[in-house]
Formats: C-alpha cells, sequence, structure tokens
C-alpha cells in the first residue's frame, strides 16, 4: 500500500486485519496521548477501547481494513464514521498520534 502499487486495505486478508487490529488496538488501550475511543467494526461486532477511560468517548465505526488502516496511520478514515465524543462533536474522527 506503501508503495502505490495497487495493493490497498480492501486487499488485506479478513485474518490478518482481525489480528491486527487486535494488536493496535491493544498498543493504544492504556496510552495517555490517545484519545478515547470505541472502536467498532462494522459487520462482524468487533468492538475495541482505545485511549484511556473516560466519559468524552467518540465511537468510530467501519469496515475492518479501513479502521485498521487509519489507526496505523496509512489512511485519513475517510471511509469511518464517527458519533459522541468531547463536546458531542460527531462526525469528526480524533485525531491520533503515531501508532507504535
Amino acid at each position: 500500500m506503501d508503495l502505490r502499487a495497487g495493493y490497498a486495505p480492501p486487499d488485506w486478508p479478513q485474518l490478518f486485519v482481525a489480528d491486527q487490529l487486535e494488536r493496535v488496538t491493544g498498543n493504544f488501550l492504556a496510552r495517555g496521548d490517545v484519545p478515547s475511543c470505541a472502536i467498532e467494526v462494522a459487520g462482524n461486532g468487533q468492538r475495541y477501547s482505545i485511549g484511556p477511560a473516560g466519559d468524552a468517548v467518540t465511537v468510530v465505526t467501519g469496515p475492518g481494513c479501513w479502521m485498521l488502516a487509519w489507526l496505523t496511520g496509512r489512511d485519513a478514515g475517510s471511509a469511518l464514521s464517527a458519533r459522541g465524543g468531547p463536546g458531542g462533536d460527531g462526525g469528526v474522527l480524533p485525531r491520533l498520534p503515531a501508532w507504535g
């Protein structure tokens, strides 16, 4: 994908996406520099939390492949939707720090 060779997130195998979502969200779970989010993968019921526990949680929903791309900084999240969050400003994806 990073080489612009025509390989995009929808081409990623589903097992890879499921495994990496668990790994990436686990990395983001307890970090204080990550906004509190509930991650909901459309179509399969996977749900994850990232960032510190808090009242102002943004719920981000979308296809798993595009969720993984957004979480890892490979995509801006145009295929995702957001609701809730600080001030209730739904529709705005939170800005994430670098993953890793």
